[in-house]
């Protein structure tokens, strides 16, 4: 289980590493007196109850208008996973309105949490909810969007930017793309304007009139996964260029394995970028004299 205190680790930055991550199980998040359970499958939001009265399916179809208080019996489980399961065997609406009913039900309950300014929050890996228990969102990343877009403290802004000297660039491989989410125009422009390593800090600097807007952007990015977190450690190491490792391939097979003088040179021709005259020619350095 990890545990994570959301003042340190906002709630946006749980939500990311879980649908980066595809992880499957139930995250607790807990504000006295809130307690919501999320259940995740394979990082897709699939259902979260509420110990709120208020949040439960039951009331919410009663505000909606569509059942009577008299009957929201008919869509009260024991076991507050099962409130899924019930509506659908009520059979009180038909079926394409019944899973609009329930994509509204879990938006009012998952998008207030992004603007969370304390809490905590527990991850527990757990088998997924079996299919007639979920509800089926359009899209995740969409979702996640919402509630990005709902954060007005700037407070929580501030924390889910994390640390502005940061480098973010665009992501390799990432799960979504930005075609695949609806972005608004501005939202799609300040997206695609990353085409290279910055700091957060200097990225945010670029839209000085838009900045509430850009850092959303920049927070929805690394949330869905978009934006990655440049590596201090391997970033400034130099990429081997495709052209010059399928030439070694070609030549280390020429060889064969038996050649080891000749295999050691080739990796010796490697290394040598990054070394100095010292090391080429494997001679002490000149240690300097000291003075009394």
């Amino acid at each position: 289980m990890s545990l994570e205190r959301i003042e340190i680790t906002p709630f946006a930055v749980i939500v990311g590493e879980l649908l980066q991550q595809r992880r499957t199980g139930n995250l607790t998040v807990i504000r006295s007196p809130l307690r919501k359970v999320l259940y995740w499958s394979q990082g897709e939001l699939g259902l979260i109850t509420s110990s709120a009265p208020e949040d439960s399916l039951s009331d919410f179809l009663v505000r909606r208008g569509v059942i009577a208080a008299d009957r929201a019996i008919e869509v009260v489980a024991d076991d507050p996973t099962e409130s899924v399961a019930k509506f659908h065997e009520a059979g009180l609406a038909e079926l394409s309105w019944r899973q609009t009913l329930l994509r509204e039900w879990l938006t009012a309950q998952f998008v207030p949490l992004f603007a969370l300014d304390e809490g905590t929050a527990a991850f527990t890996e757990d088998a997924a909810l079996s299919p007639e228990k979920r509800v089926f969102l359009l899209s995740t990343a969409a979702l996640v969007l919402e509630g990005v877009r709902s954060i007005t403290n700037g407070l929580v802004l501030r924390r889910s930017l994390g640390d502005l000297k940061r480098e973010i660039a665009p992501a390799r491989d990432a799960r979504f793309s930005p075609d695949s989410i609806p972005l608004t125009e501005s939202e799609r422009r300040i997206t695609e304007s990353l085409r290279e390593r910055l700091t957060i800090e200097a990225f945010l600097k670029q839209f000085s009139t838009e900045s509430v807007t850009a850092a959303k952007v920049v927070i929805a990015m690394m949330t869905l996964g978009l934006y990655a977190i440049v590596d201090p450690t391997t970033a400034s190491a130099p990429e081997r260029n495709l052209d010059d490792m399928q030439r070694d391939l070609e030549m280390l097979a020429a060889i064969g394995s038996s050649d080891q003088r000749s295999l050691r040179a080739v990796g010796f021709s490697r290394q040598l970028p990054s070394l100095d005259h010292y090391q080429v020619l494997d001679v002490p350095r000149k240690r300097e004299s000291s003075t009394t």
